[in-house]
């Protein structure tokens, strides 16, 4: 039985590595694999693969030899994936069982159970980048920046943001203690979960100026940007400043999307990987045209950093703030039968210009450093104390005369 189920985890597994070197996993016959057949015809290239993971199959076999109890094959099968990805020294990397794979998609829908907060790794931490409206986060008093340090008294270093996730959500109405460190302080919070169900836009107008903030690239965003585009228009908008400042990427069909309304014909941005072929995506000329800026920070990571230099290199927008996070890499999600997935990181991506960022950053046209962020609220984009959002103002004047 047990022979069995690694068998099957050796091929789930080894699906991964066939799914980028050009075949799929139909090419080996998974349905006549999983047949009771006592053999499989493979040839020697798909067999030395396979054979790869046998020490899988033997610890199993020890263990149903030797060990003192009985075991979860399921789990055990799940914890051999996950030390697969971790293996790849990739911190991006993360295997998702059904369960988690289905927590994941609730997150990032906009719905799911937790303390209503946004993170983004950056070395040996975890850091909060947005920190929800109304949420029990901002309730409690957790601010950008904030550094995960703890959950429940554990300590998180070293874990990925999926896997911290995991421990940060839960059940309604039920407690959470979260340990930060706060510059050099530590501060520690006991907050109760709720339900979420967050927008990923906000918008409003400034005197003849749109503004349009946009917490990330997932869920309900695109509809969400298109209702705010209708909304600065129908107030007869002579500028537009947009604001990923604490925004740390999403998916690049949104992005893309969303830059396809704000750009002028032409490359939005393009991908390059070891084993994957060039892809372009490009704006087909229909677009706002409004005079512009782009506000940024060093938390607007990945997608914020494609949408901040496809605006840049086109001339479209001044990038208006600090100089952004610097995550110039694609991960792809790739899902199984049963629901789970796997997701690693898979191609470079490069700005319109040629400009690939990772570790580096975008520098703006107009840098602006914030002050401590304890002294304004950054959903209200308060422009009189918004020091960033009134050079962005200043910028967008300037263009209109």
């Amino acid at each position: 039985m047990y022979k069995k189920v690694i068998a099957i985890v050796c091929v789930v597994l080894l699906a991964v590595v066939a799914f980028y070197g050009g075949y799929s996993l139909s090419t080996y016959e998974y349905e006549a694999f999983m047949q009771s057949s006592d053999s499989v015809v493979l040839n020697r290239a798909d067999y030395e693969k396979l054979a790869r993971f046998s020490r899988l199959s033997q610890i199993l076999d020890m263990a149903d030899t030797y060990f003192y109890s009985e075991y979860d094959a399921q789990q055990a099968s799940d914890y051999a994936a996950k030390g697969m990805l971790y293996a790849l020294n990739d911190p991006y990397a993360y295997y998702f069982t059904p369960q988690e794979a289905q927590e994941l998609y609730a997150d990032e829908s906009g719905n799911y159970v937790g303390i209503g907060v946004q993170m983004l790794l950056d070395g040996d931490y975890v850091v909060v980048t947005t920190v929800f409206k109304g949420s029990p986060a901002e309730a409690a008093g957790i601010m950008p920046g904030d550094r995960f340090i703890a959950v429940n008294g554990q300590s998180i270093l070293g874990l990925s943001t999926d896997e911290l996730a995991d421990m940060v959500r839960g059940e309604a109405n039920t407690d959470v203690t979260v340990a930060f460190l706060r510059g050099d302080e530590e501060v520690e919070f006991t907050i109760t979960r709720k339900e979420i169900v967050y927008t990923y836009v906000e918008y409003k107008m400034i005197d003849e100026i749109g503004y349009i903030r946009i917490d990330s690239f997932v869920g309900d965003v695109v509809d969400a940007f298109e209702e705010a585009v209708a909304y600065v228009e129908s107030q007869n908008a002579r500028g537009l400043i947009l604001d990923v400042r604490y925004n740390g990427g999403g998916y690049l069909l949104d992005v893309e999307a969303i830059a396809d309304m704000l750009l002028p014909e032409g490359l939005i941005y393009y991908t390059e990987g070891k084993n994957s072929p060039r892809y372009e995506a490009s704006s087909d000329g229909k677009h706002l045209g409004l005079p512009m800026a782009i506000l940024v920070n060093g938390y607007s990571a990945s997608a914020s950093e494609i949408l901040a230099g496809a605006l840049q290199d086109s001339g479209t927008a001044d990038v208006v703030g600090e100089q952004t996070f610097g995550k110039g890499i694609v991960q792809t999600q790739i899902p199984f039968k049963d629901g789970a997935m796997v997701k690693f990181t898979t191609a470079y991506y490069y700005t319109p210009s040629g400009r690939c960022i990772h570790g580096e950053g975008i520098t703006p046209d107009y840098v602006v450093s914030a002050q401590d962020v304890s002294t304004y609220n950054i959903y209200t984009a308060d422009e009189e104390s918004d020091v960033q959002l009134l050079k962005a103002i200043e910028v967008v004047k300037e263009k209109i005369k």
